[in-house]
């Protein structure tokens, strides 16, 4: 069984983001919020005893804002939790600007071996545009600290932000696939009812066409292929042997279990 566990706090809301989180929330929230998910994880454990958990994902929101404490106590209750608790992929998502070494470093001894980070883009322009809280520089000084702690890594990339352009999309795209081993590149998608829905719909930000999206998808595939990161699933593309288990497992219907 793959486990699918959220943490719905962060510490800014993008703009483009329709996902279940919370900006700037209390540590009492936050608390009570861990303690409840402790209480399903208890629950789920008893639900499905003989379940054999295969991978694990922390997603979020910005599950990096977890306190190294919080994190080793999550992962306590998730071993005591499942009799059968032995995954071989435990990935987390992080944000540039909250992945410290102190708190890599306590996921990496809470038994997490993949790392997931939200880059977005390495335009200081795009990222003020869509209300991302760092800048590129950054994000590449926290893809090498990654690097240093883990070798299985992921840097996610949007293609369709309001400052793409084919040579943007093709830099930035080579960048990170020479910094990871596991590439995702997702398409912009304008989801009704956020910020950035309605600064488009009022013409205060403007966005590539449809079809300059699918060349800048076909522009980080080419360039993504060339140095050995190939295409395994829509909008992921990894070196062999780096693929996303967990991801690949939604895809091939494996049976998986979603909590908080």
């Amino acid at each position: 069984m793959e486990l699918y566990i959220h943490f719905p706090f962060c510490r800014k809301k993008c703009a483009y983001c329709d996902f279940t989180s919370y900006a700037n929330c209390s540590e009492a929230l936050v608390f009570s919020y861990l303690t409840a998910l402790k209480r399903e994880i208890t629950f789920a454990g008893e639900r499905f005893p003989n379940a054999v958990i295969d991978t694990v994902y922390l997603g979020g929101g910005t599950p990096s804002l977890m306190t190294p404490r919080e994190i080793e106590s999550l992962f306590n209750k998730l071993r005591s939790a499942f009799k059968h608790f032995a995954p071989s992929e435990v990935s987390v998502e992080v944000n540039p600007e909250s992945a410290t070494d102190e708190v890599l470093s306590a996921f990496r001894d809470a038994g997490v071996n993949r790392v997931s980070m939200g880059v977005q883009s390495l335009s200081d322009d795009n990222l003020r545009s869509v209300g991302r809280v760092h800048d590129a520089a950054t994000a590449r000084a926290a893809a090498a600290r990654i690097a240093k702690k883990f070798d299985n890594f992921s840097l996610d990339i949007i293609v369709g932000l309001p400052y793409d352009t084919p040579q943007l999309v093709r830099e930035e795209v080579g960048e990170v696939g020479e910094l990871a081993p596991h590439v995702s590149v997702y398409e912009l998608t304008l989801e009704e009812g956020t910020p950035l829905a309605s600064a488009v719909a009022e013409d205060r930000v403007w966005l590539p066409s449809d079809d300059e999206v699918a060349e800048y998808m076909d522009i980080a595939a080419d360039v993504l292929s060339r140095g050995g990161i190939e295409r395994y699933e829509v909008s992921n593309f990894a070196k062999r042997g780096f693929e996303c288990r967990h991801n690949l497992g939604y895809w091939t219907r494996e049976e998986y279990l979603g909590l908080g």
